[in-house]
């Protein structure tokens, strides 16, 4: 069976949806008609779109009849493909569940009530001022739709949003500023400010869950703080009281005999009270067995992920036979191509290069034919570029000569799998290049360039978001024109039909409207997927807020993005003087809020769109200089050594998350590097790497060593115990196996105290990276280097 069971129980509030029939035990269907777990759906205020199909490939086939519980109505298509759900009352529970019957079998969805309400800015300033606007997390930074109205006294505006703290800037009169009413302000990542608008209840009180133990096939968990209900999930059916026990804090789940029948199943476990939603468990099971050993997760399964992201012309030249560099004077050489290939990949593959370094997936940039010509433009210095990184495809479908052949794929995705290496492609949707047959035959097919203003429509990010153009030689695809999203659509299916890739990642994500995601996604279960019993992987690239991020992200569309709110709170606390740990600790909590204590998303040590970390971390780029210009201008080298070990932190934090952990090439020893394209350098191994790129090299080797053997890295449920200026401790826990991330983010050496949760009294704990432990009870004292850190486990 693919797809995970869900059981419901409530010991306040007993849910209505038990199966009628439960004393004849909990009927399923080997034949499940959802793949995978069916993510929670997130209900609007009044009325919801439920998309039947995000689940369900042939609803018409497969839906007999809906349950909702009291207080909902609903209207259902007549394809079935789409449920409309209707809140007939706001005093519905914060978790509901949705029933879709087929047969005589229920398949249960969590439904999340919607907490938004309505919030007034003011701006008081009224004299002489012509326009004021807001752009931050709200709205996705796009002030364009988001005029104030001039009152006598004041300007207002008014907007819906969920309870939590969202970071913003006033435009008055086209000029960025804080808000001048504004209590709090946070760090925006690049050496300035946002100001804070706090909605609702920011600090709920709500339930915290914990696994516990486990004897035999029974499973005991935790609940701390006032719970109204408690609902469990097995794959994707619901059981009911017959399969729990709700006491004292306990919660004992004795599951059905059919969970011994499945190689890899999942529990997963929410609960609520009047305040909010609590965290999240996932618990794996092997055949009704609780998961032990982390040795055990395959390479399929998506939470063991740790990516390794390589840009394929500047890793390896393994044939210089295919070495075609443009060798013109309009293009500079750091803007040419350098020979790295697929051959070239293959061989660091075979000589154990991921493998020693704890990777077990690749994300490989674009493979697709680029222009044998140079396009662009960069004026200080005059230069144009090729199209070495792969982002200008003039085909969807053929190999770009310079990388190599279909031949040299193959062998690369044959021998990554023999090594139980996934393959990810990076796949480019928005836009192609001119030259593309696409645009060259159906220029219809694309945005305007030209706005109703006259002015062009390029790099308008969040103000033109879905027609935006990226250069002028890069038409954006319309995605609005059915047709196009089709062809596509098929043009990323080709890729899985034809190698044996294992997912992709998706290009400007944010850029393309949900259809498209939503329909490759259909296809590549319908088509792939389900016939092949396939586990695919996809992850997008979005900047935004975790609204806008999230709004990609569930079983119809992708399995995750990258978070770069938690990467840019990571930089920021590890860089810039007096920021500390707090907002870092916030950022966390927020995206386990907006996808869940145990997601898929992606947490990067850095990216090909930025500087290098450790170019931040030593002081050789600024926040606040054009750092391309930079990387074009001087020569930059690591200038402090101490940068290294700041780098180690960064990515022991990537390591210790929940999520993915996703390492940008050269990270792995502190490969320096403005932004593009000097951080795009070409890579080094071995004798070639200093004696202090060595020292992080062996560090990183060890943080994803211990990332791949401590499964409370993989599904353990997440706490921070500690954050403040100088310091950050973050817990994972699953079962009686614990890792403790502790942080020094002082230039002094310190003692770092916290405690543990109460059943650790006297837990034996190692450390695994030089601190000094002291356990006394559940107080735990550990002595860490300035600008250093350790990963605590289990002596």
């Amino acid at each position: 069976m693919k797809n995970l069971i869900l059981l419901s129980f409530a010991f306040s509030v007993l849910f209505y949806a038990c199966n009628p029939n439960a004393d004849e035990g909990l009927r399923i269907d080997d034949n499940s008609i959802i793949q995978g777990l069916a993510t929670p759906f997130q209900l609007e205020r009044d009325t919801s779109l439920f998309l039947i199909t995000d689940y369900i490939v042939d609803p018409e086939k497969y839906v007999d009849s809906i349950s909702l519980p009291e207080g909902f109505t609903y209207n259902l298509s007549e394809d079935k493909t789409q449920l409309t759900i209707f809140a007939e009352s706001n005093e519905i529970p914060l978790l509901n569940v949705l029933k879709i019957w087929h047969k005589k079998t229920a398949y249960s969805f969590l439904l999340k009530k919607s907490l938004k309400q309505e919030v007034v800015l003011r701006y008081e300033n009224v004299k002489y001022i012509e326009k004021v606007q807001v752009k931050g997390e709200m709205n996705g930074w796009n002030s364009g739709s988001s005029n104030f109205t001039k009152l006598a006294d004041e300007w207002q505006y008014s907007l819906v949003l969920s309870p939590g703290k969202y970071a913003y800037l006033l435009l008055v009169d086209g000029k960025e500023m804080l808000d001048p009413v504004a209590n709090e302000k946070v760090s925006n990542g690049m050496g300035g400010f946002n100001s804070v608008l706090s909605v609702g209840n920011t600090s709920p009180k709500v339930p915290h869950l914990s696994t516990f133990s486990h004897e035999g096939k029974k499973v005991f968990l935790h609940y701390k703080g006032d719970t109204d209900s408690i609902i469990v999930f097995w794959e994707n059916y619901q059981l009911c009281s017959k399969y729990y026990s709700v006491s004292n804090g306990v919660i004992e789940i004795n599951p059905p005999h059919q969970v011994n029948n499945y190689k890899r199943t999942y529990y997963r476990v929410w609960a609520y009270n009047s305040e909010g939603v609590s965290n999240d468990l996932l618990i794996p099971v092997d055949n009704g067995t609780i998961l032990r050993n982390a040795k055990a997760v395959q390479r399929t399964e998506k939470y063991g992920n740790v990516i390794y992201n390589i840009m394929v012309d500047r890793f390896v030249d393994g044939n210089k036979e295919n070495n075609k560099p443009l060798n013109i004077p309009e293009v500079l050489p750091k803007a040419d191509y350098f020979g790295g290939d697929l051959d070239g990949i293959t061989s660091k593959i075979v000589d154990n290069y991921f493998y020693k370094l704890g990777m077990n997936s690749l994300w490989i940039s674009p493979i697709v034919q680029n222009p044998w010509d140079a396009w662009g433009e960069n004026k200080d210095p005059a230069t144009k570029f090729s199209g070495y990184h792969g982002y200008w495809p003039i085909s969807s479908s053929k190999i770009d000569e310079r990388f190599g052949t279909p031949e040299a794929f193959n062998i690369l995705i044959n021998s990554a799998h023999v090594e139980r290496i996934n393959v990810f492609l990076d796949y480019v949707a928005n836009h192609v290049h001119k030259d593309h047959p696409l645009y060259k035959e159906h220029p219809e097919w694309a945005t305007q360039l030209e706005l109703p203003d006259g002015t062009l429509n390029l790099e308008n990010w969040d103000s033109h978001r879905l027609t935006t153009w990226f250069d002028t030689f890069l038409p954006t695809i319309d995605f609005s024109n059915p047709e196009v999203v089709d062809i596509m659509t098929d043009s990323a299916i080709f890729w899985l039909k034809n190698y044996d890739i294992d997912g992709f990642r998706h290009d400007a994500t944010k850029h393309i409207q949900t259809e498209f995601w939503r329909t490759l996604t259909y296809k590549m279960k319908k088509e792939i997927a389900i016939p092949q019993n396939r586990s695919l992987y996809q992850i997008g690239e979005t900047y935004g807020s975790p609204e806008l991020i999230g709004s990609y992200v569930s079983s119809g569309q992708l399995d995750a993005q990258f978070d770069f709110n938690i990467y840019d709170a990571i930089v920021s606390a590890l860089v810039i003087e007096g920021v500390g740990f707090e907002n870092l600790a916030f950022r966390i909590n927020q995206s386990i809020k907006a996808y869940g204590a145990h997601n898929l998303m992606g947490n990067i040590t850095g990216n090909q769109d930025r500087p290098r970390f450790i170019s931040y971390a030593d002081g050789s780029v600024s926040f606040s200089e054009n750092t391309k210009h930079a990387g074009w201008t001087r020569k930059i080298e690591v200038q402090d050594t101490i940068a290294y070990q700041k780098l180690s932190q960064l990515t022991a934090i990537v390591a210790s998350l929940p999520g993915i952990p996703v390492v940008f090439y050269g990270d792995e020893f502190g490969m320096p590097g403005a932004n593009d394209p000097d951080c795009r350098r070409m890579m080094r191994f071995g004798k070639d790497l200093t004696k202090h790129e060595q020292q992080t090299f062996s560090r990183a080797t060890e943080i994803f060593d211990l990332r791949k053997h401590q499964i409370a890295l993989i599904y353990g449920d997440t706490e921070v115990l500690l954050a403040n200026e100088n310091y950050l401790v973050i817990l994972r826990r699953y079962f009686d196996q614990i890792t403790l991330l502790v942080v020094n983010g002082s230039e002094k050496d310190a003692d770092i105290e916290f405690e543990l949760p109460k059943e650790f009294t006297g837990y034996p704990l190692v450390q695994n990276f030089d601190a000094k432990i002291d356990v006394q009870s559940t107080k735990v004292k550990v002595s860490v280097k300035a600008n250093f850190f350790d990963i605590l486990t289990k002596n």
